[in-house]
């Protein structure tokens, strides 16, 4: 498929694209270092009394992007296929978060690969299927 872009038009796109692929990083970046201040505690001493509260209120994410972060970030921490599919982009944040609840060491293969493939309503469907209590 060819398109013909001016100028000015391919320079915003590939400003996007860069974009997108700084978000990518910076996304595995910030779960990375959720990580640590989960373990270390950090939000503690900085008077929060939960990691939610403090990336709601001192890093402002919204609760939704919070909820997701962590679950994806506590996860990633026991299932080492799932940290390497997000270090390497082969599975964005948003995806993984919708299968985490129902991911395993013994399944994160399959729902890894599932996942990718897959639409985040199909991912939805699969984790009520593996795990009926995740829903």
């Amino acid at each position: 498929m060819q398109f013909n872009l001016t100028k000015e038009q391919s320079q915003v796109h590939e400003r996007a694209l860069a974009i997108k692929r700084d978000c990518d990083q910076l996304e595995w970046q910030m779960i990375e270092c959720l990580q640590e201040i989960d373990r270390l505690k950090i939000f503690k001493y900085l008077g929060f009394p939960s990691l939610f509260q403090y990336a709601v209120q001192c890093l402002e994410f919204s609760e939704s992007v919070v909820y997701s972060f962590i679950n994806v970030a506590r996860k990633a921490a026991v299932v080492d296929e799932l940290k390497a599919a997000l270090r390497t982009k082969v599975l964005s944040v948003s995806k993984a978060s919708r299968a985490v609840s129902a991911m395993t060491e013994e399944n994160a293969t399959e729902l890894i690969g599932f996942a990718r493939n897959h639409s985040s309503r199909e991912i939805d469907f699969e984790v009520a299927r593996i795990n009926p209590k995740a829903t």
